[in-house]
């Protein structure tokens, strides 16, 4: 059985273990038995910053993401990509969920949380 809080661990060792994080910092976290959020801003080696969000909720004892914001932008604030579900692209196919890019475009998505999103950044900073 998975917990809210041992997910967030689990973020939390992602964020110590990548090779393209030169620091971290948890600004808020919540954990109620059901549900939680988390939010996280990072400066990266290359000193791109990546600040993430998730608000997740524990059902039939599995962990579900509910809402999320991850964004990853340049050292001098220019977007590389922001992979979120806000409602406010519904003419993609994977509605809600989408990426914007650093030419200022929607484009479809899937859903994707944090850990797996900072293996992307890795792999590109690399």
């Amino acid at each position: 059985m998975g917990t809210i809080d041992s997910y967030f661990q689990e973020i939390s060792g992602a964020f110590i273990n990548s090779p393209v994080v030169e620091r971290y910092r948890i600004r808020e976290r919540l954990v109620r038995q059901r549900e939680g959020f988390i939010r996280i801003r990072s400066w990266l080696v290359n000193e791109d910053l990546f600040e993430a969000f998730e608000f997740i909720t524990l059902e039939e004892e599995a962990i579900v993401l509910q809402t999320y914001r991850l964004h990853w932008q340049d050292k001098t604030g220019r977007l590389i990509r922001r992979w979120d579900n806000a409602p406010h692209c519904p003419e993609l196919e994977s509605f809600p969920h989408h990426v914007h890019t650093s030419e200022g475009k929607a484009e479809p998505s899937r859903p994707i949380g944090i850990k797996e999103v900072l293996r992307l950044i890795g792999e590109e900073i690399r």
